[in-house]
């Protein structure tokens, strides 16, 4: 397959839908059935062939003004006969209750949104309508106002996480002894004032449900690394980024098109740059349907990919891109690096040799008329001269600037690029250790400021794109916490935040007001941009993982110990269905009576029809244990929850019957006359 094919694959044409006669919201949202042929066929694709459905794409606004609108609207109901006018609202003294009934609460907010006074989010209905979907149905109306509205985006994002984190607040008091629930916030701080980690991480693991928050990417932190425990490390790590201001496909979806070729060139990216502003819902949906397309129909068919895991991000000026990390089928081990041998080394560096270049195929050439990212179609060349082209104007590291890359240095105080450009140059590559003595692959080098990079991706994807070979535990490790899984800098940690609630609480104030004032601070902590606000608000998934997950909570905690439960991969936005796995595992089949819990939950599924199913191999789960303990034999809570998860049982109780403790049964269960040392000599021929 060409390279012109892979790049037409992923392309997103999408033809412009056709306003439905009706005022009513538009059911239809973006739909990501591509059709089969445009992604099947190997021979040359026909323009008409990259195009889908017209449900794909989002409604499109007319260009009508906030304030032409609103002058529309009025002169419509003055002239039209028998109209009962809406009284425009008044300012008064006392703020309106957002969860009393019937008091306009979202309609008198924004009457130019809402001109007749109707579809209030607590109107009467026959049935409820959740926030969520009430709000992500408005922004698909037909004409596009509210998507459009830049102040309606983040009020209703407020909304959502407010009330979001209230319900979280609510539901985590159920959780707490009734002395602790009955306590006034006075009592409680004198209680848990000077020592409250243990209730914070409490309180926080009810709040991972609030997406974009400390506490949700802590939470994905905890999948990534388990992931990465039970499958082993990555191939590769990723960044992609995306030129919203310069992509076609994006433009040709705007409300105003592409600029007009006659304009100067100061002009059209004025133009790009108000279209993406003013559509920040449909940029958002535009980058994460292309790019999760991207890896369907290039990454894949490029690479034999054996899981994916990538998250969304945004930078300060609102523009997203992605990390991620890709396991290979036949990736070299790259587990104890220093104990490999020179043959080794190189083979390692053979292997990724193929797949990472920083050797510039055009260097010192002229810049192109035309930016290598407004290209699209016909104008796409499979040769040299635009890799070439694509290299010098976007993977090239030209400018180091304070609050971008530059560093200080704390021993010479010296400012240093953190990305380590310029690079020395080489031609040969290798596998060798940097300055941190972590194990680095170094590509062929002729460019001391060129990106790590793949020829095929960035001519294929059009923009910044980042691939770095992953040699070593401590540079994945940097990834880990530095690009895949970070949240955005704060100033005070969680429990100076809830110490500080605590002691500004009224002597009046409850503790669920205080728990509630927690999870709120934990999303209101930093700024948000417009697109990141749309894309959660569209419930759109910040992180995408090919494998699916089950969690198990082993806290000994009575309480706790309810949210026992299975959680596979769910629609973004959406809770995992609880579901008691123990009880599951308890009343599993006689054939199934030698399998641990850990076995059971990695290599089954468990569904209501058909109890447990077998998994294949590539579909096994990722298993994430509740609370994370250090592996220390004399420690009781981590000899229960080893126990529990390796040990088969039928009830808990008989895991340490005729112990004293935890701890003695753990030792006599692993001892060296222990169960698994007598299974391992059954297993021997």
């Amino acid at each position: 397959m060409s390279l012109l094919q892979l790049n037409r694959l992923h392309v997103l044409v999408c033809q412009r839908r056709k306003p439905e006669p009706s005022g009513r919201i538009s059911p239809a949202g973006p739909s990501t059935q591509v059709h089969s042929h445009a992604v099947e066929r190997e021979a040359p694709v026909a323009e008409d062939e990259c195009r889908v459905d017209n449900s794909f794409a989002l409604p499109l606004p007319p260009q009508v003004a906030e304030d032409q609108l609103a002058d529309q609207i009025v002169q419509s109901l003055i002239k039209a006969p028998n109209s009962n006018a809406v009284p425009w609202p008044v300012i008064g003294g006392v703020p309106v209750n957002e969860f009393e009934k019937n008091t306009g609460f979202v309609t008198k907010a924004f009457p130019a949104l809402f001109p007749f006074g109707t579809g209030d989010l607590r109107a009467d209905r026959p049935r409820q309508i959740k926030p969520v979907n009430y709000f992500r149905h408005l922004l698909k109306y037909k004409d596009g106002r509210y998507a459009q509205h830049g102040q309606f985006l983040f009020f209703a994002f407020n909304c959502e996480v407010r009330w979001r984190a209230l319900t979280q607040g609510s539901v985590f008091l159920q959780h707490l002894s009734v002395d602790d629930r009955n306590m006034s916030a006075e009592d409680f701080r004198a209680k848990y004032a000077r020592d409250p980690k243990s209730m914070v991480a409490r309180i926080l693991r009810f709040g991972e449900c609030l997406r974009g928050s400390r506490q949700y990417w802590f939470m994905e932190r905890e999948k990534l690394t388990d992931l990465i425990n039970q499958e082993g490390s990555p191939t590769v790590f990723m960044t992609f980024s995306f030129a919203d201001t310069r992509c076609p496909e994006l433009h040709r979806l705007m409300p105003k098109g592409l600029p007009d070729p006659a304009l100067p060139e100061s002009e059209k990216v004025k133009h790009r740059m108000a279209s993406v502003n003013k559509n920040p819902l449909l940029t958002a949906w535009f980058l994460h349907e292309r790019f999760k397309s991207y890896v369907k129909n290039v990454l894949k068919t490029l690479f034999a990919i054996t899981i994916s895991w990538y998250r969304t991000e945004w930078q300060h000026r609102g523009t997203g891109h992605f990390h991620g990390f890709l396991w290979f089928e036949d990736a070299p081990d790259i587990t104890d690096m220093d104990g490999k041998t020179a043959d080794e080394l190189k083979q390692i560096t053979a292997y990724f040799d193929k797949l990472i270049i920083t050797w510039n195929v055009a260097l010192g050439a002229v810049s192109p008329a035309l930016h290598p990212c407004e290209l699209s179609g016909a104008q796409l060349k499979d040769d040299l001269g635009d890799l070439g082209n694509c290299q010098n104007i976007l993977l090239r590291h030209t400018r180091c600037a304070v609050g971008r890359c530059l560093v200080m240095l704390k021993t010479t105080l010296e400012w240093i690029c953190r990305f380590n450009f310029p690079f020395d140059l080489s031609e040969l590559s290798a596998v060798l250790k940097n300055a941190k003595n972590h194990w680095k692959f170094m590509p062929r080098r002729n460019d001391p400021l060129l990106n790590c990079h793949n020829p095929v991706l960035v001519q294929t994807w059009r923009a910044n794109c980042d691939f770095q070979a992953i040699v070593s535990m401590d540079e994945l490790k940097r990834y880990i916490t530095k690009y895949a899984s970070k949240h955005d800098t704060c100033s005070k940690s969680f429990a100076d935040i809830f110490r500080g609630l605590l002691q500004d609480a009224g002597k009046d104030e409850t503790v669920k007001s205080s728990i509630q004032k927690l999870l709120i601070k934990t999303v209101s902590e930093r700024d948000y941009g417009a697109q990141e606000v749309a894309h959660l608000l569209y419930s759109l998934p910040l992180v995408t993982c090919s494998k699916q997950f089950v969690k198990l909570f082993l806290y000994e905690n009575s309480h706790l110990r309810r949210l026992q439960q299975i959680r596979a991969r769910q629609p973004a936005g959406e809770n995992a269905t609880a579901s008691d796995i123990l009880q599951h595992y308890a009343d599993r089949s006689e054939e199934q009576e030698e399998l641990s819990l850990r076995e059971m939950a990695i290599n089954f599924k468990w569904t209501r029809q058909s109890g447990w199913i077998a998994l294949a191999i590539k579909d096994r789960n990722i298993l994430s244990v509740l609370p994370k303990l250090t592996p220390d034999p004399a420690d009781a809570a981590y000899c229960r929850q080893r126990l529990i998860l390796e040990v088969p049982w039928r009830q808990l109780a008989d895991l340490d019957a005729g112990f004293d403790d935890w701890v003695q049964a753990h030792a006599s269960h692993f001892s060296a006359a222990g169960w698994r040392n007598l299974l391992d000599e059954e297993e021997l021929p």
